[in-house]
């Protein structure tokens, strides 16, 4: 699947820590997706590897007011997700699912100083040793992993009994 940044979407994306997490729901969604001026990354195809994204609530008893949560903007951070959105494009370019994964993890791992999820070391272990990348809503308790289509039916399973709670499927 190949999608288009378009120049109408970038301002609504805004912080490159977004920019990884509409990539990839677009390409589940088949959608245009929106990215971020700054990166440089404006009217560029990018091609993504088929992904599915098994989705479940990390932390159902809590509320998070997600309008209250105050994510720093330093020119250090905007640095590191420049460097990472460019890390990232590289492996799309390059079909390397483990490098868009790593990536996408390490959006993950940040945000956890913003809104620290409960079991986030297991999460992380697991999306580790199963090759896959582990997501986080940005400002709320929901988590995923993305993994090749193949392996969704088994990760699911196994995320079903980890979790005690329903696991949620997207797929392209």
């Amino acid at each position: 699947m190949v999608g288009v940044l378009h120049q109408q979407d970038i301002d609504a994306v805004g912080q490159g820590c977004n920019v990884i997490a509409h990539l990839i729901l677009a390409r589940l969604h088949k959608d245009r997706f929106a990215g971020d001026l700054a990166a440089g990354v404006a009217g560029r195809r990018i091609g993504l590897p088929p992904m599915t994204l098994l989705y479940f609530d990390a932390a159902p008893d809590r509320l998070v007011d997600t309008e209250s949560v105050c994510r720093p903007w330093t020119p250090g951070l905007g640095r590191y997700y420049d460097w990472l959105l460019r890390r990232f494009l590289r492996a799309a370019e390059a079909g390397d699912d483990d490098g868009l994964f790593d990536c996408i993890t390490a959006s993950a791992e940040y945000n956890q100083t913003v809104v620290a999820l409960p079991r986030w070391e297991e999460w992380l272990r697991l999306a580790t040793e199963s090759r896959c990348g582990l997501m986080v809503a940005h400002s709320g308790t929901f988590a995923g992993l993305l993994v090749p289509p193949e392996r969704a039916g088994g990760m699911r399973a196994r995320l079903e009994v980890m979790t005690g709670a329903p696991v949620f499927v997207e797929q392209p």
